[in-house]
């Protein structure tokens, strides 16, 4: 094989190993959370279809305990409100409403751990509640959209 021919194959190979790692990389970052008015309020934006136009499943809305007081979360059946805490087992969450929103516990399974959140049951607004191990009490507004 001749040197030009061996470096335009190197380059080649380079380039799709740079677009499928560009492209593993854009579905791992961080989600996009924008604040809209001045209440906290978040909604993560759903990520879009991979290149080869794969349907992904939209991922969660995320939160830290710090995000949680006084903000509005929007959630819908396939992105639930995930909260990331330290002790993720000793949590417990209420929903104002359950047709609305429920509390999902955190907890292990031996092999992972799951922070709590809350999930869509309906379209709807309801206040909700997160208490922490310390009994220190957030509360905050989710709307689920259809």
């Amino acid at each position: 094989m001749s040197h030009t021919r061996a470096c335009t194959l190197t380059a080649s190979l380079l380039l799709a190993t740079a677009l499928a790692a560009a492209s593993v990389l854009g579905a791992c970052s961080s989600d996009n959370t924008s604040g809209s008015g001045d209440n906290g309020s978040r909604h993560s934006e759903a990520p879009s279809s991979g290149a080869q136009g794969s349907a992904q499943l939209p991922a969660p809305v995320m939160a830290g305990e710090a995000d949680l007081d006084g903000a509005t979360f929007v959630i819908s059946d396939q992105r639930p409100l995930v909260v990331t805490v330290e002790d993720p087992a000793n949590w417990e969450g209420r929903s104002a409403e359950e047709s609305v929103a429920v509390f999902r516990p955190g907890g292990s399974d031996g092999s992972a751990t799951y922070n709590p959140g809350f999930e869509a049951r309906g379209p709807g607004t309801t206040t909700a509640t997160l208490t922490g191990p310390d009994g220190i009490v957030h509360e905050f507004t989710i709307t689920v959209e259809e």
